[in-house]
């Protein structure tokens, strides 16, 4: 999903850049996770309060922009690829696999 992202800067620097933003923030908050060694219901906890409003709004940017974005450009097809991603992992929903590393990049599967 970044690397879709990261592919469209060309195409659209400020909206893949926002995309890249809301990605890099949900890293961070995996980073975070790992830094301080939190499992369980700890880990569980800092997603719900920190990745599950990102992701929420970063679903809602998704829909957004799946309606104006032109679908065979390089930014389109990017909101395209990730917004199916979000469906498909049903990642509306906050990642609560416990001690289970989130796999950013996959969304979560919930």
């Amino acid at each position: 999903m970044r690397r879709k992202f990261v592919e469209a800067q060309d195409n659209n620097p400020a909206k893949a850049s926002e995309a890249l933003a809301f990605i890099h923030t949900l890293y961070a908050v995996e980073k975070e996770i790992a830094e301080r060694k939190l499992t369980g219901d700890a880990a569980v906890s800092l997603r719900r309060t920190r990745a599950g409003p990102i992701r929420l709004r970063f679903g809602e940017w998704l829909e957004e922009e799946n309606r104006t974005a032109l679908p065979k450009s390089p930014f389109g097809q990017a909101v395209g690829y990730t917004r199916a991603e979000f469906v498909q992992r049903k990642a509306w929903k906050v990642c609560t696999q416990g001690p289970k590393r989130c796999d950013v990049s996959k969304l979560c599967d919930v």
